[in-house]
Order: structure tokens, then sequence, then C-alpha cells
């Protein structure tokens, strides 16, 4: 929760600002990650390819999307058609990413995170949890999306 509410934080001032300043390493893949929810949530395309390097590839979770999603142009494509199922009037998207997890290699990190509820026990009926694991590297100042795996899983 505590890591939530500081990338909450820092996407808020960075988006604000709209500061060029260099990202920390450590707090770096959260921001970006942030960066991709909040372009999801507001059906912002701009925002959601400038968290993503140029060559970047994407899984995603949905039945008739190619197998893999390689580079801007196709990545863009599939998000515009998701963003046509957005709310009405400009409404927002609510993701609520749970179990976040960082690790850091170097120039390279990996953020994965649960979306969902999560459900009480004894657990009844089905439910329905997406996965999401992004892969970033550092360039220069900036840590970028180089992958985008996204999963659904249902029991």
């Amino acid at each position: 929760m505590r890591s939530l509410l500081l990338a909450a934080t820092v996407l808020a001032v960075a988006l604000t600002a709209r500061s060029a300043s260099a990202q920390s390493t450590s707090d770096g893949p959260m921001l970006t990650a942030t960066i991709l929810v909040k372009a999801i949530e507001t059906s912002n395309i701009d925002l959601l390819l400038g968290a993503f390097d140029d060559e970047a590839t994407v899984f995603m979770p949905f039945a008739g999307t190619p197998a893999r999603l390689r580079g801007k142009a196709e990545i863009r494509q599939a998000f515009e058609s998701l963003f046509k199922t957005a709310p009405p009037t400009g409404g927002v998207r609510t993701i609520t990413p749970r179990e976040v997890a960082t690790q850091l290699f170097g120039d390279t990190a990996i953020v994965t995170f649960l979306l969902g509820d999560i459900p009480q026990q004894p657990v009844q009926g089905r439910v329905v949890r997406g996965r999401r694991t992004l892969v970033l590297r550092r360039v220069q100042d900036r840590w970028l999306i180089v992958h985008l795996h996204a999963s659904n899983v249902g029991g």
C-alpha cells in the first residue's frame, strides 16, 4: 500500500510539473508502471505510448489479438481499440494494482501485479484475476517498457 501511495504521489508530481528530470533507479520502474495504469484508466494513448520503448512487445489478454504485438504502431492500434470501450463522456476506468512487486537487475527491471479484488474465503463462484508483468530497461534517465505480458486467470 505504501508503494502505491508513493507511486501515485510521484506520478501526480511528474504529470503536473511535466518535469524532464531523471527518474531514480529504484522509483523509476514503479513510476513508469503507474503512468501506464493512469494512461489506461484515462484512455490517453500518448501517455501510454510514452511509457514504451520503440521496439516494445506486448501480449494482450484478449481473444482475437495477435500472438505478439511488435512496436509502437501495433501497440497503438490495439490500445486504441481497447480505449473505444472506455466509459462514455470522458469517464475513467478504475484499475487497482494489487500485490505489486519490483525487481531490479542493473538497467533492467521487472514489475508484476495483480488486478481484481482479492476474494473472500471461502471463494464463492468464479473469480477472474488479471496478471500483469512489465519488463523495463533504463534508457538514459528513463525507464521504458520493453515488454508487457497481460493475462487473465479464472477459477
